[in-house]
């Protein structure tokens, strides 16, 4: 049996107003995706004709951006470990646009800031974090990385569930990218959150009191 295939997409790139517009993604001709290592950094790469080609853009996701190169196109700011499926490219060409449907790819690696975000997301939310807020992210701590404090908080927001030894071994990871020690965790933290339990402190509370005192034993 044939099925036919369709995309539903907000077209946002022709027009000023919004339109949708349905795909059948089964008539697109279909282009491999690589993963390209680019000044220290890892891309999802396209091979396509460049001459000519003044713009490209994924459609129903315009956050993520498409790159010109001499032969080929780059895809940049994508989620690390996300698996892309049925994504449209369209590329804008003087003479005329052309739509593909890119082959089911996943970004493997990239630079060690994309991963840390993105692995930490997933590990605390159980998903992948969206590309706007891995952007929005990735470029605050790019330009201060005092603001790597506040991603962790965020993360550690979700974390209620944890047990003692989880939540510590999850700022351990986040911070030095390991897990804690067993003579650290029984001597020093487990005691101090029972402290804190007895001087009457909330939950939630200690847990950011821990992670201050982590983050700024990093920072020292």
């Amino acid at each position: 049996m044939n099925l036919k295939k369709e995309r539903v997409v907000l077209k946002t790139a022709f027009k000023d107003d919004k339109e949708k517009t349905t795909i059948d993604i089964g008539k697109l001709k279909s282009l491999a995706v690589n993963e390209v290592k680019i000044n220290s950094r890892y891309f999802a790469c396209v091979n396509v004709n460049t001459d000519n080609l003044y713009r490209g853009l994924i459609l129903n996701n315009p956050i993520i951006d498409v790159i010109i190169n001499d032969s080929y196109i780059q895809i940049s700011g994508l989620v690390v470990g996300k698996t892309y499926e049925n994504m449209i490219l369209t590329l804008e060409y003087i003479n005329g646009n052309k739509m593909y449907l890119l082959e089911t790819f996943t970004l493997s690696s990239s630079d060690k800031l994309s991963e840390y975000i993105c692995k930490n997301y997933k590990l605390a939310f159980k998903k992948d974090i969206d590309e706007e807020e891995f952007n929005d992210w990735y470029f605050k701590i790019q330009k201060d990385n005092g603001e790597i404090k506040g991603f962790i908080s965020k993360i550690l927001d979700n974390t209620t569930a944890l047990n003692l030894d989880e939540f510590i071994n999850l700022i351990y990871g986040l911070i030095f990218g390991k897990d804690i020690d067993s003579e650290s965790f029984n001597n020093y933290w487990k005691d101090f959150y029972e402290r804190e339990i007895r001087d009457g402190k909330s939950e939630r509370s200690i847990k950011l009191s821990i992670m201050d005192k982590i983050f700024y034993s990093k920072l020292m």
